[in-house]
This record gives C-alpha cells, structure tokens and sequence, in this order.
C-alpha cells in the first residue's frame, strides 16, 4: 500500500457507448479494491467527421475539452482509451494526442503506441476461433468481414487474424469480401452495398458489436435468415449481444475485465511493480447468429449432474458472469437439481421430500427476488429442467414433481409480474425525482453569490453522492479544431455533500488547474470516483463539475446533467451580465425589474419574481418565527383543452386559474406565483388565509364558481398541495415546495381524469 492514495485518470469516449461504459464500470471495482481514487473523463471522440447530417452532433467535440483540464490537474496517471477516442486517427495522429497531455505517465487502452505503455485485446485467437467454428461446424465459404477504420490498430490486427483464419481453413482471401465501415451502426449502407456486390455470402464477420447490430438491421430489412441463410459474428461480446434476436455470437473481449487490468497495471506501475500483462484473452462465444444450436434443451441435458447444472447456468445467464447474482442462483440451481435427483430419480420419494423441495424454492424466491430481470430464458429452462426429472423420474413419484413444478411455475411468475411492477415503480419514482431536480437545476434567486450552490441542491435525486462545481470568470470561446488553453484561472464557487450544499468563501474560490482534483474540500479520509462533466454551450466553455456517483446508474444520467447544468451556468453568466447592465443603466431599473418579476399571461409573479418576493417576505423581520401556507397547484386537462379548443382558450383557463388562486390566498403577505406552463406556486402566512382544510373547502368551492360562469364547453380545474411549515429562508421555501409538489403528486396520482 502506498503512503498516500493515488489520484488516477480514466479517459474514455461517451459513457453512453457500452464499450466505455463497461470499461469505466470496471476501472470502478478495481479502484475500489486497489484503494485509489478514481476521475473519469468522458471526452467522446476526436476528428470524428460530423458534417454528414447528424446535426445533432454538432458540438460533440466541446466534451474533449476536459481532456485539456486533466493535462494540468497534476494527476498520478492517466489510463487513456486512446483506441476509442481516436478510432479514426492515425497511429502519428494518436501520438501527438498523448503529447497533449503533458509528463504524466500513460497507459494506452487498446491501441499500442511506441513508447508507451499498453494494454489491450489479443486480437487475434478469438478471431480464428471464430473462423473455424463458421467454416467446420456451420459449414460458411464465403465469409466476409466488416473491417472498420485502416487507421484503428486492434482493427487492422482483427483483419490480419481474419486472413491467417482462412488460410488456415483453406480458404481464399478475397479483397471483394472485405469492406472498411464506421465503427458505430451508423454503417448500414456499407452492409447493404457489400451484400449487392456479393451475393453469395454466407457469413459475416463484424470488427464489433454495434457493426453487428446494423447488419442484423439490413438482413432483417431483406427478409435474410440470420443464422440460416447469413451467418454473423461480432467482436466485443457486450450486454446486449445476448439478448438480440437470434442472440448474436460474438468474440467475448470483456470491456469490464480490461478496465479492471488497466487500473490494475496503473497501480503496479506507480508502485514500481513489474506487470508483464499487456494482453486480455478473447474467445468465441458461438450462439444462433452463426447457426448454433448450443444451448437448445436436448444439449443441456446431457452429461452428468455437473455438466447438466453447468448447461443451464450458461444457458439463463448468456455466460458464465462470476458476479453475487450468478453465485446465488449457481448455489440454488445446484442444490435444487441434486436434491430433485437424489429424492426423486434414486430413490421412492415422499411428501416429506416434496415439501422440502417446495420450501428451498420458497426460501430462495423470498431472499432473493431482485435475483434478475425476468426473461424468456427462465421459463423456458423450468419447462425443460421439469421435462428433464419427469423423464428420469420413476412412475411412483411422478405426481410429487408433478406439484413442485406447478409451485415452481406459480413462484416464478409471480416473481415476474413482481419485478416487472418494480421496475415500473422505479421507473416512475426516478422520472418524479428527476423531474424535481431538473426543475431546481434552474430555481435560484437573483443573487448570483449563492446561485451555484442552489444548482447542486438536487444532485442526489440525480444519483449523485457529492459534487464540486468550477466555473471560468468569462465563458471561453473554443471552436472545433482548437486546443483548449493550458492553467486557466478557475472558481471554485460550490459544493455538495448529500442534500446539503455549500458556497466556497469567494477567499478561496481562484484556484489553478493543479487543484481540480486536490482541494481540502474533496472528500478527506476515503476514497472516491469523480466523474467529470463539461459545462458548456455551443462554442463556449463555461466550466466544469465533479460528481461522485452513487452507483453506476448515474451513467444513464450524465448527458441529462450536462445539458442542465450548462443550462443554469449559462443563465446564471446571462444573469450576472444583467445584474451590470442594471447597475449601468440605473434610471431604468424599476422597469426592468417588474419586466423580469411578472407574467405577461396571467399578471402574477412569475418563477424569478415569485422567488425573488418570497425571499424579501421570509427574511424581514416582523415575520420570524410566523407560521407560513406553501402551496404547488397545476392544471388538470390542460393538454386536452388546448387539443380541442385552441390555445386561446388554453390561455384563458391558465388566467382563470391564476385568479382564483389569488382570490383563495387573498392577504397582505401572500404570494402568488406561476413558475411553469400550468404550475403555480403560493407562500401565504397562515394566519391570513385559514387552515389547509379551510383553503381545499375554500378552492372547490371557487372552482365551482369559476365554470359556472365561464360557460365554457370544457371543466377547468387544478390540483393543489398544501404544506404547513416555519421557514427561515429561501432554502427552506424550496424544501417546502418540494413537499407541496409531493403532495400535489399525490393528489394527481389518486385524482381520476376528468375529460
């Protein structure tokens, strides 16, 4: 062990790549074991053309600005997957990157760069592998490969195995077969002009997995048979080549195991310990893509009692993974099968043995029922598993396995329906809650001071245990092509800890780019992994943040974090900017500051007014320690209202609404706010609008009133959430408000629709 803990970096492409997803998810566990702290930096791509209509990847390349950031953030080590982020670079091109990034030692993940350190793949057993069993076992002659960028090295080493395959199989290699492509599924009219100018291919060998997925797109497009009439086979084995349709056979290249090598090797490395490893295995993992018929039923149940377990954990699981899951279900897969075998197969069993079996499926449903997601593969091996011991099984107790496999059946699917429910659950639940912390992302009031901290009050609902926040005095221009500036001056304006957040003293907030990564505010006494996200919008660069993730479900929520805190940084630069020119422009501020505090729609505060009121309201002095009504209403029905009649009348209910809600909190201190489309917000003292239950009688009552003199052909209506607190300041409003907007999700949930 080190004296002190080492600060690596993880430089990878786009998190929502699975490739570099489940490299950083594996750089993640050997960080943890190996005691070291963990900064990952999802630069995405470098010279990837984006002029070819994707639009929407127009600023791609501000994210490989973050790679100039760890070049002087005086960090230990950099395992850099240089193969990914520069895949369609040459290999003089890819040098002068790693140049870029200054003294700091290097580890280059799947491309090997003289005079640098390296791991990757072996290219080249899992390729051949691959190729024997397509020509010998599917019989395929004509077998043509999908080859990827010249310029990738794991790319041309897979191509040369391609070669050396055939030649070994007796095959000719020919140049017709072959065809660089994208190394994305953005390569479909490659497929399909390989497949026009050759009729007569039989099998297709994919330089990865995504390549492989667009091929299934054509051949499905074309009504071709994959497996029967085409073969295909891809490289990478990644998560969801299993669960394609036929599963896709695939040379196994555990992107998880290299990240885990390569942190391993980093660690070795700083330690002064030899590590000889530069290659991870490949094999080949052969399913119905490429014709196999390798895990149907009459194959797994065949051998003994080892092989037949063996079968069926291979068959639900796609691999063997060695993960807690595989080992609970492997315990209880085993001693199901043995003790079925033992009770009913070898012996005369009886109801003693029957509900013994019954209860060891009962325990094991109980204990474990986030064991996996439901699949097709778990009923399938109950009924074969079942037709497999009834086979075996002697007349004389037939009837017992007969039972324990309808409780067996009754069991798993309610385990289904169990999960499936769950998932929805957490699905709605994850949707509200970040609903919630996209909306505060941009609630603060108009002191810009505290500003950056209000954006990271929400971070948790985002998965996020702690966050660091830097910001640039002015934004920086960079334009596509550009080399972003070394040292620049930072701020570190904010910080969180869980739900709490905290504003650095402005003494301490000009740091250099040495102290990103190693500031006395980072957390002290353990270790962490910080993801890193670009702060940015179109050409400028606003910043940085840090986020340490909870778990790896953050990865699915790192864009959507990005766009938002880019979002309020830039309207917290575009507020500071109009915080000078009001102070410039002085005999036009009353103005401006009622243009900026009221909506146009309804006359009412709008969001920033509300805040900016409510503020003045809770901190003067008369009204410490007074009992305050929080209130969060929206529309019911205002989408069918503006479908069916227009948005004139749309506007009109909106209007009304507000109204009412001001009739409702009529007082001298009561705000009334619209802080969305259809959402309003309400801060009234208690004691001069009456209790929550006077105020719902009250507002039912007024609704009433309003549709029967709108004479409108459509209900208006609202739902409201009412929360009784004492609040202190403008943070405990937005605490209060996000109770009334649980409580007015409540309301929703339970309100049946009213059309």
């Amino acid at each position: 062990m080190a004296e002190r803990r080492y600060n690596i970096g993880l430089l990878v492409a786009n998190l929502n790549d699975p490739f570099s997803n489940e490299i950083s998810k594996g750089a993640m566990l050997a960080a943890e074991k190996l005691d070291t702290n963990l900064i990952i930096v999802p630069g995405k791509y470098i010279d990837v053309d984006i002029d070819g209509g994707h639009t929407d990847m127009t600023y791609e390349y501000q994210y490989n600005a973050l790679f100039s950031h760890v070049a002087s953030g005086n960090l230990d080590y950099l395992v850099v997957c240089i193969g990914t982020i520069a895949y369609t670079s040459s290999v003089e091109r890819k040098r002068h990157l790693l140049e870029l990034l200054g003294n700091t030692p290097i580890l280059c993940v799947c491309s090997h760069i003289e005079g640098y350190d390296y791991i990757q793949y072996n290219n080249t057993n899992g390729i051949i592998d691959a190729v024997d069993y397509l020509v010998n076992q599917s019989k395929r002659q004509n077998i043509a490969m999908l080859s990827g960028n010249h310029y990738n090295i794991e790319c041309a080493e897979r191509l040369e195995a391609y070669k050396t395959a055939l030649e070994k199989n007796g095959l000719e290699f020919r140049d017709r077969l072959v065809s660089e492509c994208d190394l994305s599924d953005h390569c479909q009219d490659t497929v399909r002009n390989l497949l026009d100018a050759n009729p007569d291919i039989d099998a297709i060998l994919c330089v990865n997995d995504l390549i492989a997925s667009a091929v299934y797109n054509v051949l499905h497009e074309r009504n071709i048979s994959i497996g029967r009439d085409i073969a295909v086979v891809g490289f990478d084995d990644l998560p969801f080549a299993a669960k394609m349709e036929p599963p896709l056979a695939s040379v196994r290249a555990d992107a998880a195991t290299l990240g885990y090598h390569a942190m391993e090797r980093a660690v070795n490395t700083l330690n002064g310990k030899i590590d000889d490893k530069h290659e991870i295995e490949t094999a080949f993992i052969p399913r119905q893509s490429c014709g196999t018929l390798i895990s149907a039923p009459e194959e797994i149940f065949t051998g003994n009692v080892s092989q037949i377990i063996e079968g069926i954990l291979n068959y639900v699981f796609n691999k063997p993974a060695q993960d807690a899951v595989y080992e609970r279900f492997s315990r209880f897969i085993f001693g199901a099968v043995t003790n079925m075998k033992s009770r009913f197969i070898d012996r005369a069993a009886s109801e003693d043995d029957m509900y013994y079996i019954i209860s060891q499926i009962d325990k094991f449903f109980i204990t474990d029922q986030n064991m996996m997601d439901p699949t097709l593969r778990i009923f399938t091996i109950i009924d074969n598993i079942y037709d497999w011991l009834y086979s075996k099984t002697p007349e004389y107790n037939r009837g017992y396995v007969r039972k324990i496999y309808e409780f067996f059946y009754r069991r798993i699917t309610n385990y289904a329906l169990y999960r499936c429910q769950a998932i929805e659950d957490k699905h709605t639940e994850k949707n509200h809650l970040a609903n919630i912390a996209i909306r505060d992302t941009l609630m603060f009031d108009s002191n810009t001071k505290y500003s950056y901290a209000a954006i990271l009050r929400k971070m948790h609902y985002m998965d996020v245990d702690t966050s660091y926040l830097y910001i640039f005095n002015e934004p920086v221009l960079y334009k596509k092509g550009d080399i972003f500036p070394r040292d620049s001056d930072w701020y570190f304006k904010s910080y969180q800890y869980g739900s709490d957040i905290f504003t650095v003293p402005e003494n301490e907030q000009h740091i250099t780019s040495k102290e990103l990564f190693n500031n006395k505010y980072l957390p002290e006494g353990r270790r962490y992994t910080l993801i890193m996200t670009d702060i940015y919008s179109t050409e400028y660069q606003y910043g940085i943040a840090l986020c340490e993730p909870h778990s790896t479900d953050f990865f699915s929520n790192y864009e959507l974090l990005t766009y938002q805190l880019s979002a309020a940084v830039k309207m917290i630069a575009l507020l500071t900017r109009q915080e000078k020119m009001l102070t410039e422009l002085h005999s036009h501020n009353l103005a401006l500051e009622n243009m900026t505090k009221l909506d146009e729609l309804t006359g009412i505060y709008n969001r920033r007014g509300f805040y900016f009121v409510a503020n003045k309201l809770v901190n003067h002095p008369d009204n410490k320690d007074k009992q305050l009504t929080i209130a969060y209403a929206d529309m019911d029905n205002l989408k069918m209202v503006n479908d069916r009649y227009g948005h004139i009348e749309g506007d009109f209910s909106i209007r009304a609404l507000a109204n009412c809600l001001t009739e409702l909190f009529a007082g001298e201190s009561s705000i009334v706010g619209r802080v969305g489309g259809d959402e309003y917000a309400v801060i009234a003292m208690t004691d001069e609008v009456g209790s929550k239950d006077e105020l719902i009688k009250r507002k039912e009552e007024l609704i009433a009133n309003l549709n029967k003199t709108a004479e409108k052909p459509y209900k208006i209506n609202m739902s409201v959430g009412i929360y009784e607190c004492k609040c202190e300041n403008i943070y405990d409003i937005k605490d209060a408000l996000d109770k009334a907007d649980d409580l007015l999700y409540a309301v929703k949930r339970n309100r049946k629709k009213e059309i």
